[in-house]
């Protein structure tokens, strides 16, 4: 259709009005989804960074860096260009681009299954914006990290459509181009495309040179030469630095992660498999499994494109349940990596609906299509509007705010010590892109034994000593190499992260708390804490849209971020509680008064740091457990009772709450009721000693009944 000189579609002058207006609003209809799609994601954006890989992502576009493996040159790209056109900071301008995939995919879904499958609009448009609607579709595009996963979506449906066309030549080029992007996913895919390719085999009958083919596919796989070239620039993020043929292909093959993937057992499929059927069925409430009834009809004709999708569902899905070997906590990552997946369900679900309309007949084809287009609007309003609500991320700025609060009270050309990607890949961002606190040598545990982690702390932290060798080393060489950090650096404050402490990697003794941090003492003698520190480090904490909390907290940024906040309070309490027990003991036999006001202020300190914890986090019984200690120590037995019971309830198994809470009625003279928490415990564990003898004391005194 040609365009008149305003830029507007324009229609031969001798069409009805009516079929103009038609034809108008078919030709604007792309743009229209577009653009409703991206106001809608603008509305929920993530001003700063979410509890992902986001932060990293961030940072490889901001300065042109390598990310983890595979190395992402195309998305790195887009993503510098998003910092350089459009408005607001870093974070929010690369987040910004994952909204506009999002958008794209929406609008570019709409064209293929109302031009190329002749979807009607009125299924096609409500079908479209399910795209940006979904449980995990919708807090994708928010943030930066669902870039990777919009991208894949679109390579696909690029994919879908040429082959639809019988372009054979172009499905090269475009399969070489996502080859550079995710090629995990086109190898998960692979076999529904060539299907899709063999049953439509007919269509290119004059594109069967395969020379041609594997010059298109070439051509688009030249990117990777971006990736050699990004690396060699030699930037302050560089993954693997895949600068030579080794390094490219150790990052290409993702060795460093073959130890943590393919090794799961059936206990780990099993619950692998059920997570991701049901996050098929959460998507959209349903809507994938009618999307698979639906297509029923169609896989029995064996229509290329119908089994070519299942095909590529069914693969994807197999690869989800038995290549992954994931802990439960980290079972949400399979929401990403189905995210493609819902793609063929909205392909599926659409040329379905069509299909059935069609089957109707000529006289009800066009009401049925109105009724079904909607009932899908209204369904895409409804996941919208519950979206909206329940994940928007407008307010979220937690992981961007702790990571900050953690750099609060650490003097310059500290250690810091700390794990997991909610804090490593933020540190990254503030240090190489806002230039804050850039003397920080920031070692990420997990990352010690790759090579380049260590490379690159000593080019940037002169002062550190860092070791070297020529052995590869793997996970269990992290203690190691976290003692010769301790050892070989004595002159130089050291912090952990509270986040992820485990023994095993890290010391956890010779500790004090200050804010989101342990400062790390070793077998030096430990100091007092100094209090006016600690103070002033929690006054003085950046806590937005922390207690209102206009946006609902998700589970992970609770357990990781929020959680940490947690911790540290209670580490604190902690502290205080074990300085009186130190106390109480010491003058057991002579105390003074001051002795006694000093002991009560220390359980009181502990008892406020406990009840800040409990209050945050009122999910783990942990912090009602040591509140009910803290009042016992205070006389307040009857409400530690109530809080060692709201520990139970928390956790039935908890036998120490069920110890204590005997010990606080036993104090109040409730005999039955301290007989019956004994009896608790000694069910959870037969040879508890102190419970056997608390016990039989009540039953002596004639105070418990069984």
């Amino acid at each position: 259709m040609l365009n008149n000189e305003n830029g507007l579609p324009s229609v031969p002058s001798d069409v009805p009005n009516r079929t103009k207006l038609g034809l108008l609003i078919r030709s604007l209809l792309p743009a229209g989804i577009f653009i409703t799609a991206f106001v809608f994601l603008l509305r929920g954006l993530n001003p700063t960074f979410y509890a992902d890989d986001s932060p990293e992502t961030i940072t490889a576009a901001a300065t042109l860096g390598v990310p983890h493996p595979p190395g992402y040159p195309l998305l790195t790209l887009l993503g510098r260009i998003a910092t350089l056109l459009s408005p607001g900071g870093i974070p929010f301008r690369v987040n910004l681009l994952s909204a506009f995939l999002a958008a794209l995919v929406c609008a570019l879904l709409y064209l293929f299954l109302e031009r190329s499958l002749r979807v009607s609009s009125l299924i096609a448009v409500p079908v479209s914006l399910l795209w940006c609607a979904g449980a995990s579709l919708y807090p994708a595009a928010l943030s930066a990290k669902g870039e990777v996963y919009e991208l894949n979506a679109l390579f696909l449906l690029g994919l879908f459509w040429v082959l639809q066309e019988g372009r054979l030549g172009l499905t090269a080029f475009l399969a070489g181009l996502f080859f550079t992007h995710h090629w995990m996913t086109l190898l998960v895919f692979l076999p529904g495309l060539i299907v899709m390719a063999y049953l439509g085999k007919e269509k290119f009958s004059g594109e069967r040179n395969l020379f041609r083919s594997c010059t298109w596919f070439l051509l688009g796989s030249s990117l990777w030469v971006g990736l050699v070239l990004l690396s060699n620039r030699t930037p302050l993020l560089n993954w693997g630095t895949p600068w030579n043929l080794d390094h490219f292909l150790f990052n290409f093959f993702r060795r460093e992660y073959l130890g943590a993937e393919a090794n799961g057992s059936i206990s780990d499929w099993l619950a692998q498999g059920r997570y991701a059927l049901a996050g098929q069925w959460k998507e959209f409430f349903g809507l994938s499994l009618a999307a698979l009834g639906l297509s029923l009809p169609l896989l029995k004709k064996k229509d290329p494109l119908a089994v070519g999708l299942v095909a590529g569902w069914v693969c994807l899905f197999a690869s989800v349940v038995l290549y992954l070997h994931l802990t439960p906590e980290r079972l949400y990552l399979i929401d990403s990596y189905e995210l493609v997946s819902h793609l063929a369900a909205l392909v599926l679900l659409g040329l379905g609906l069509q299909k059935a309309v069609e089957q109707a007949g000529q006289p009800k084809k066009f009401w049925l299509s109105a009724a079904a287009g909607v009932l899908l609007l209204a369904w895409v309003a409804g996941s919208g509007a519950f979206r909206t609500l329940k994940d928007r991320q407008t307010g979220y700025t937690f992981v961007y705010d702790c990571v900050l609060n953690s750099f609060k009270c650490m003097p310059r050309d500290s250690i810091f010590f700390c794990r997991g990607d909610s804090v490593v890949f933020p540190s990254w961002y503030f240090q190489w892109v806002g230039k804050i606190r850039p003397d920080l040598a920031v070692v990420g545990v997990d990352g010690l034994p790759m090579e380049w982690v260590r490379r690159d702390l000593n080019l940037q932290h002169p002062r550190l000593s860092v070791p070297f060798t020529n052995t590869p080393m793997g996970n269990e060489s992290i203690s190691k190499l976290l003692s010769w950090f301790i050892v070989k650096n004595p002159t130089l404050p050291k912090f952990l992260s509270y986040n992820q402490i485990d023994s095993k990697s890290q010391p956890v003794e010779g500790l004090l708390p200050y804010g989101l941090v342990y400062q790390l003492f070793g077998d030096q003698p430990l100091p007092m804490l100094d209090e006016a520190k600690s103070e002033r480090t929690w006054d003085s904490l950046r806590l937005r849209h922390f207690m209102e909390k206009p946006t609902n907290v998700d589970s992970r940024t609770r357990q990781w971020i929020l959680g940490d906040y947690a911790v540290g309070r209670n580490s604190l309490g902690l502290y205080y509680e074990n300085r009186a027990d130190e106390e109480s003991a010491r003058f057991s036999k002579s105390p003074k008064g001051e002795d006694h006001l000093r002991i009560y202020q220390d359980y009181f300190k502990s008892y406020q740091q406990f009840a800040w914890s409990q209050d945050l986090d009122s999910a783990d019984p942990i912090y009602a457990f040591n509140l009910g200690n803290a009042l016992v120590h205070l006389g307040r037995n009857p409400e530690a009772l109530e809080w060692y019971q709201k520990a139970i309830a928390l956790n039935p198994q908890y036998k120490d709450a069920y110890f204590n809470a005997a010990v606080a009625a036993l104090n109040m003279g409730q005999g039955q009721k301290a007989g019956e928490m004994f009896k608790k415990v000694l069910d959870l564990e037969p040879d508890h000693a102190e419970a056997k003898r608390g016990l039989e004391y009540v039953k002596q005194q004639g105070l418990y009944r069984p």
